[in-house]
């Protein structure tokens, strides 16, 4: 369970990737955001789900389809496909998720007396080679690192561990 500070982290976390106040993230509903930097560079369309908010990013020229879709049904309802495809003029080249992103404290996690792989450093040169090898397309990070809040599962840097624990 997180504590108060890393869950607001977490919250923080994600509206500024959203480019969106931090209440925002879980007001219930479905809501349209401008995207942070790291989205407004794609041209993609990308839903999250926070408890009862549905957070929607989309390039502005599909914004207008955004707003019909956001219009028709409450967060259950537009976290899927169809509303992608809705918001997308039904062209809808990749699917990435839905994928679960969950998050602990550092202090939560406990240390494996044998373990099995390699504990990375941030700095770790082979860390930078797992991002070459998965490609920038499946490199990606749902949480800040200056934030001390980890994801519990990065597929792409198993084995490794935030400084510290």
């Amino acid at each position: 369970m997180l504590s108060e500070r890393s869950a607001e982290l977490v919250d923080e976390a994600w509206a500024a990737g959203l480019g969106c106040p931090v209440d925002l993230v879980r007001t219930p509903g479905a809501h349209l955001v401008p995207g942070g930097p790291g989205l407004q560079a794609s041209d993609a369309v990308y839903l999250v789900r926070i408890d009862d908010a549905v957070l929607v990013y989309c390039p502005e020229a599909l914004r207008p389809a955004a707003h019909d879709v956001l219009g028709r049904g409450g967060a259950a309802e537009v976290f899927s496909v169809a509303s992608v495809a809705g918001i997308a003029g039904g062209r809808l080249d990749e699917v990435r998720g839905p994928a679960w992103h969950g998050f602990v404290d550092a202090g939560c996690l406990i240390a494996d007396p044998q373990p099995m792989g390699d504990r990375l450093s941030p700095d770790d040169d082979r860390l930078e080679g797992l991002r070459r090898a998965c490609g920038d397309g499946e490199w990606e990070e749902p949480a800040s690192r200056s934030t001390g809040v980890w994801p519990t599962a990065w597929r792409t840097t198993a084995g490794w561990s935030p400084p510290g624990t």
